[in-house]
């Protein structure tokens, strides 16, 4: 017989609430970017993504991966959107 005590198993750490948010709020956008073409949405995820991050450096928990992953749908959005701006204000120019 083993001759240490039993121990309890920890208990999971949960998902920090605002990844989850900003990961809803990621793919709710690509879906409105997809049927309305409108990007402003992407702000409010990557605002929550980087709200976080922060909690989870200063809390600990998990989560991270989400809101790293809503960071860079987020800024992919963004970055195509100013893109498609670009491109089309050069195109009413000429």
């Amino acid at each position: 017989m083993s001759s240490q005590p039993y121990q309890q198993p920890s208990q999971p750490t949960a998902v920090n609430g605002w990844s989850v948010t900003s990961l809803v709020l990621a793919i709710g956008c690509l879906a409105v970017l997809v049927f309305t073409g409108i990007a402003v949405m992407a702000v409010f995820a990557v605002g929550a993504g980087h709200i976080a991050l922060g909690r989870l450096r200063e809390h600990g928990g998990r989560g991270a991966g989400l809101a790293r992953a809503t960071l860079a749908i987020g800024y992919a959005i963004g970055i195509w959107a100013i893109a498609l701006a670009v491109v089309s204000v050069g195109r009413l120019a000429v």
